[in-house]
């Protein structure tokens, strides 16, 4: 039988470059000029269409939706970013099917910035915030493909989005980001064989179409 494959590509950090002044893209005008896609980003995308029927999303917490100081950074300011941000990729030939982004703030985040001020609106245990599996289940609830009838894969800089990848059942791969130093060393301590750490986006990308071109009943394209 063969499967369906959806991958989930986290955003900042991942698609695009994250560094300390392009957090929370969107919090100030002019954002659309800190779009940076990261290298072998575009590359890895086109490699990935070769896997017939393949569905690819963005896949993205957004806590800064909830942040009061980020009067700006609305959620149609998010929508907004994702769209631009596809739209680019499309430009360059490595279109992606849709995007989904929480903006939901649980109680232990507040904790750890108490710094911080949040819209009470947006506090919430959810099961859509990764590394909870609900976006990646609602966008392939979208799309028409069954849990237990596809191939799942979560792409991402963070152990955060590996863990996503395993609670769907599927696989998570890290491509490590100079902003996020270290996740690598806690993926590898999960010692999970569905648990991986890619040199690059490009290696992701490969990694999956090696797995995919020896599922029986596949080859890519």
């Amino acid at each position: 039988m063969i499967m369906n494959v959806f991958v989930g590509i986290d955003r900042d950090g991942t698609i695009i470059k994250d560094t300390g002044n392009r957090q929370y893209l969107g919090r100030s005008e002019g954002w659309e000029n800190e779009i940076e896609f990261l290298p072998g980003v575009t590359t890895g995308i086109k490699a990935l269409r070769k896997i017939q029927g393949i569905k690819i999303y963005m896949i993205s917490n957004q806590t800064g939706i909830g942040i009061a100081d980020f009067s700006d950074l609305t959620e149609e300011r998010a929508h907004d970013v994702c769209k631009e941000i596809l739209k680019r990729l499309d430009k360059e030939g490595a279109a992606l099917d849709d995007y989904l982004f929480c903006p939901h703030i649980s109680k232990h985040y507040i904790t750890k910035h108490p710094e911080r001020k949040f819209d009470p609106a947006y506090v919430r245990e959810c099961d859509c915030a990764k590394p909870n599996p609900g976006m990646l289940f609602a966008a392939m609830k979208k799309d028409g493909m069954a849990k237990g009838k596809a191939h799942i894969y979560m792409i991402g800089d963070r152990d955060s989005d590996v863990e996503t990848g395993l609670n769907a059942g599927g696989i998570g791969i890290l491509v490590p980001s100079e902003s996020q130093p270290g996740h690598d060393k806690k993926v590898l301590a999960m010692k999970n064989p569905s648990a991986f750490v890619a040199k690059n986006f490009e290696d992701a990308a490969n990694l999956i179409l090696n797995r995919e071109s020896l599922s029986a009943g596949r080859v890519p394209e």
